[in-house]
């Protein structure tokens, strides 16, 4: 019994250094990751607007724009990855006057909403204040491309056990769907098309619809964004 104690000590300690040594590593991360922001706060110089030119695709928008690939034509991709609504529509501002896509694809607001795990009472000023962003985005769309599709938030597949007791998880999720409403709505009333991401992934396995992170979508999602736009191109086949 007497040598027992001194080792559970020993583990006890030791544990104690390695949890302080992942903590302190993790905060200088979040830090360096807060430093880079504020020096960059739209990432252009980590991922620079696309040149001016003629483009078959624009993709402008967050992490889901930023991964959507297409395997033909040409693509300008202007996505940037954990962007918010008003990030985005600052980049957006910045795009070269002569750059021009017969195709321009939105995906923004997503991020907006990460604001509510820790704020979960600003839903109403987040989702108003996402959806002004996305309106102007839209506006501006029109100067560069003649047809033009901004997705809806993609469904969450499931909440983990111990994020479901939470008001901010219940929060978010009446905040999606509103969200995901006021997008169709400002897509119509700005002579935009909403591709609605429930009703295309709609059939698929939840656990198809998302990349092994949870958040990002897979390539089976996007092989189904991509046969919805096909399917709606002008001229396609009814």
């Amino acid at each position: 019994m007497k040598r027992i104690l001194p080792a559970a000590l020993v583990l006890v300690v030791l544990a104690l250094i390695a949890g302080h040594v992942f903590l302190g590593a993790t905060v200088f991360r979040l830090y360096r990751a807060y430093n880079a922001l504020r020096l960059d706060p739209l990432g252009l110089r980590s991922a620079p607007l696309p040149p001016s030119g003629h483009y078959d695709i624009l993709l402008m928008g967050d992490s889901l724009a930023e991964q959507w690939t297409f395997p033909e034509g040409s693509v300008a991709n202007a996505g940037r990855h954990a962007q918010t609504s008003a990030q985005i529509l600052l980049r957006m501002q910045r795009l070269d006057a002569d750059l021009h896509a017969d195709l321009f694809l939105l995906s923004a607001g997503g991020n907006d909403l990460k604001t509510l795990r820790t704020d979960p009472d600003c839903a109403p000023v987040i989702i108003q204040s996402a959806l002004a962003n996305l309106r102007e985005i839209l506006r501006l769309a029109h100067r560069h491309s003649p047809r033009i599709h901004v997705l809806t938030i993609p469904p969450i597949p499931s909440v983990p056990l111990h994020l479901r007791p939470f008001k901010s998880t219940r929060v978010m999720l009446d905040a999606l769907d509103a969200l995901n409403a006021g997008i169709r709505e400002v897509a119509a009333e700005e002579g935009a098309a909403a591709i609605d991401c429930q009703r295309v992934f709609e059939g698929l396995d939840p656990a198809d619809i998302h990349a092994s992170d949870g958040l990002h979508l897979s390539e089976t999602a996007y092989e189904r964004l991509r046969d919805h736009l096909r399917a709606n191109q002008p001229g396609a086949a009814p």
